[in-house]
C-alpha cells in the first residue's frame, strides 16, 4: 500500500512549547464568547490554534469560510442511497429513535412536510450521521478549512483496511428538527457548517453540564424542558450558570470544543456539514474520558468481578457504549505517532533513508519473524517470496539499521537559521531578488512550521502513553508493537523527558 502523504498546519515554536488547558482548572469567561465572526482571510492557524484549540474555546466564522464550496450552490441527487434518519418526536436512551429511509423517499417526505407548512400532527424526521463522503467519493461537495485540518481520527479511521468507517457526516432537516443535550463522541472536537438554513445552538461549559443531571446522575434530554425546574428531580439546576447561545446563519461554521454540552435547533429547513475530529490539543481530555467510561462501566457490573474475562468483558461493554476500547485507542496513537515520525524522517532525510513503519498487525510480524529473510529491491522492503513488509520496522540490509536511527534527530533551528539569512540585513545576500528571497522564506517557515506541529503531536501522544502504561486496565492488553518500544522511538525526535 502506497504511503499516504501527511500535510500539517503551521505552527510556531513558540506555540509547540504550550501545553493544553487543563480540564479541572479551566475558567471560561463566557461574556467574550461569539462576541464577532471570524474572518478566514484575517485569521491564521496559529492564531486559531493558540486561542482556541489550547485554549478549548468555542468560536464561529464567517461564511466567507464556505463562500466557495460547490455544496453552496448545489447539491448531487442523492438517488436511491440508504440513509439513517432521527424521529425527533421519539426519545430512546436520551437520543433520538433512527430509522434507515430511501434519500429519494426522505426528500419526498421534507418536500410534502414543506408544503404542509411542517405539522405538528406529522412526523419530524432528521437526516443525521450520514457518511455523505464515503457515499460519493467523487463529489467535492466541500473541502475541510484549514483551521480544522489536523484530524486525528479521520487520518485513522480512513488509514484502516478493516473499517469503512469515518466521521464526517451531513445533516439535513426540516424547520422543527433538533438534536438532544450531549457531549460529542470520545470528547472530540466538531465543525459544523451550514449550507442553507439556520441554527440555534445551546452551549454549556465544561463541567456545567454535572448541574443538569437528575438524582440518578442521568442527564436531561431536552435543555428547555420545565423537569429542570423539580428540585427534587435536578437538585443542582438552580445553581447552573448562564447558558451560551449563538444563532448560526448560512453558511457560517461553528467550531465545538472538546466537552462543551450542547443542544442545536433548526430554525429552518437546514442543510450541515459536520466533522467529529481530535488532535494533540484534546488528546488528554479524550483519553480522561475513556478513563472514565470504563470506571462507569466496572460500577455497573462490579457484582460481577469475580468472573472469568471480566476485564475483556469491561473493554467489550466500553467499545459498545464508547465507540472504542483501550486497544483500538492505543492503535490509533501508534498510527498518529508513525505518520509523524514518517513525517520527521522525511524532512529531514529527503528521501536518502527507508521511510520509518511500525508494525501494527500480525501480518506484518510475521513479515519480521526469524523464518523470513529480509532483502531489498528498489523502494520496497520485502520479505520471502510475496509478503509484503510495507508497514513494518523493518529498514532495507543496504540502507540504516534501526539502531543506528536512533542518531537522526530533526533540529527546527537548522531551519530557522535559514529564515535569518533572509531578514537579517548584515548578512551576506542569498537571493538574486527579493521575490525569489520572499518564496523561499514562505517555504522554509512552512516546512518549519510543520516540523514544529509534528513535534507538538509526538509530545502529546507521548505524555498520553506514558499514563496508558501507569492504567492497571492497559497493562493487562497485549500490545503490538510493544508501547515501550514506541515511546523509545519517539524519544529519539522528542528527547526522553517529552520536551
Amino acid at each position: 500500500m502506497a504511503q499516504k502523504l501527511i500535510t500539517l498546519p503551521i505552527i510556531s515554536k513558540q506555540s509547540s512549547s504550550e501545553s493544553p488547558r487543563d480540564i479541572d482548572n479551566q475558567q471560561y469567561d463566557v461574556s467574550q464568547i461569539f462576541i464577532q465572526r471570524l474572518c478566514p482571510t484575517d485569521s491564521s492557524y496559529e492564531d486559531f490554534f493558540r486561542k482556541y484549540l489550547l485554549q478549548n474555546q468555542p468560536c464561529i466564522f464567517s461564511s466567507k469560510l464556505t463562500q466557495d464550496w460547490l455544496s453552496r450552490q448545489n447539491w448531487v441527487d442523492g438517488g436511491d442511497a440508504v440513509v439513517p434518519v432521527a424521529n425527533c418526536g421519539q426519545e430512546k436512551f436520551s437520543s433520538h429513535c433512527k430509522e434507515d429511509m430511501v434519500f429519494r423517499e426522505f426528500l419526498e417526505y421534507w418536500e410534502t412536510y414543506i408544503s404542509d407548512s411542517h405539522p405538528k400532527s406529522h412526523r419530524c424526521l432528521y437526516l443525521k450521521d450520514w457518511h455523505f463522503t464515503k457515499a460519493f467519493p467523487d463529489y467535492h461537495a466541500y473541502s475541510t478549512p484549514v483551521f480544522f485540518s489536523s484530524d486525528w481520527m479521520n487520518e485513522f479511521w480512513d488509514s484502516r483496511a478493516d473499517s469503512d468507517d469515518d466521521y464526517r457526516f451531513v445533516y439535513m432537516g426540516p424547520k422543527g428538527t433538533w438534536t438532544p443535550f450531549h457531549a460529542d463522541v470520545f470528547r472530540s472536537y466538531s465543525w459544523s457548517a451550514n449550507i442553507c438554513g439556520r441554527k440555534r445552538w445551546i452551549f454549556i461549559a465544561p463541567g456545567e453540564e454535572d448541574k443538569y443531571r437528575n438524582k440518578f446522575g442521568n442527564l436531561v434530554y431536552d435543555i428547555n424542558s420545565d423537569e429542570l425546574n423539580d428540585l427534587d428531580n435536578y437538585p443542582h439546576y438552580s445553581r447552573s450558570a448562564h447558558r451560551i447561545e449563538v444563532i448560526q446563519e448560512p453558511g457560517e461554521v461553528i467550531f465545538v470544543p472538546s466537552g462543551w454540552h450542547h443542544q442545536v435547533h433548526n430554525l429552518e429547513d437546514t442543510i450541515s456539514i459536520n466533522h467529529n475530529w481530535m488532535n494533540g490539543c484534546n488528546l488528554n481530555r479524550c483519553w480522561s474520558f475513556l478513563k472514565q467510561e470504563l470506571s462507569e462501566v466496572q460500577r455497573e457490573i462490579s457484582d460481577c468481578r469475580d468472573m472469568d474475562g471480566w476485564n475483556e468483558q469491561c473493554q467489550l461493554i466500553l467499545k459498545a457504549s464508547s465507540g472504542i476500547d483501550f486497544s483500538e485507542f492505543y492503535r490509533y496513537l501508534v498510527t498518529i505517532a508513525t505518520n509523524r515520525m514518517n513525517f520527521l524522517c522525511m524532512q529531514q532525510t529527503q528521501n536518502s533513508l527507508s521511510v520509518l513503519k511500525i508494525s501494527t498487525d500480525e501480518s506484518s510480524v510475521n513479515c519480521q519473524s526469524s523464518d523470513h529473510t529480509s532483502h531489498c529491491e528498489g523502494d520496497t522492503c520485502q520479505s520471502g517470496q510475496t509478503d509484503s513488509c510495507d508497514r513494518t520496522v523493518n529498514m532495507c540490509q543496504n540502507k540504516i539499521q534501526l539502531d543506528s536511527y536512533k542518531n537522526v534527530q530533526v533540529d527546527p533551528r537548522n531551519s530557522l537559521s535559514e529564515l535569518d539569512m533572509c531578514q537579517n540585513d548584515n548578512a551576506q545576500p542569498t537571493c538574486d531578488n527579493n521575490e525569489i528571497c520572499d518564496r523561499n522564506k514562505r517555504e522554509t517557515e512552512s516546512q518549519t512550521g510543520s516540523v514544529y506541529h509534528a513535534l507538538f503531536d509526538l509530545i502529546q501522544v507521548k505524555q498520553t502513553l506514558v499514563d496508558m502504561i501507569k492504567t492497571e486496565e492497559f497493562q493487562g492488553i497485549a500490545t503490538n508493537p510493544d508501547v515501550r518500544s514506541v515511546i523509545d522511538m519517539m524519544d529519539d525526535y522528542i528527547g526522553s523527558d517529552g520536551q
